[in-house]
């Protein structure tokens, strides 16, 4: 049996567990998501990286270019209604599948006015209305569909 640890190996195998530690610990960060708004109930999240369709109940995370937040920003929303679910908005909420997603905010606390979104019928291919569990959460009731393409699933940890 050969001993392949020795003084001359100890350097590289000492800098080999440095390299796959500092690689390991990147994975994990690049990998966590906590959301900075109290939109969702969640505090920490990880990228899934398995594949498969993203459906009801999913959390995802997703760019959004929207004036009222400030331009491109991350956002992390729970699926609400996925592709081919019966989405709908009946008065002062919305509905998937006759289920209660989400009620309908109209104003801002200062008054200002609140774009809508209105739609009945099948949500699209790829597409999903998100939201958020806070009562004041900016998610698609404001402005729509969410493309799933530009999405990553995240998994709730707490």
């Amino acid at each position: 049996m050969i001993n392949i640890i020795n003084n001359k190996t100890k350097p590289y195998l000492k800098y080999l567990y440095f390299c796959s530690s500092l690689s390991m610990a990147a994975l994990v960060i690049y990998s966590l998501s906590i959301p900075v708004t109290p939109s969702i109930d969640k505090n920490l999240l990880i990228r899934d990286f398995s594949y498969g369709s993203m459906k009801k109940g999913d959390y995802i995370s997703f760019y959004l270019n929207h004036e009222l937040i400030g331009g491109n920003q991350r956002v992390i929303k729970q699926i609400g209604c996925s592709e081919g679910q019966d989405l709908e908005r009946k008065e002062s909420a919305f509905y998937c599948d006759d289920a209660q997603i989400t009620n309908v905010r109209l104003h801002r606390d200062s008054g200002e006015e609140l774009p809508q979104f209105h739609y009945n019928g099948p949500v699209p291919p790829n597409m999903a209305f998100v939201y958020g569990s806070h009562k004041y959460s900016f998610g698609s009731r404001h402005w729509g569909f969410v493309d799933l393409n530009n999405a990553t699933r995240l998994i709730p940890i707490f």
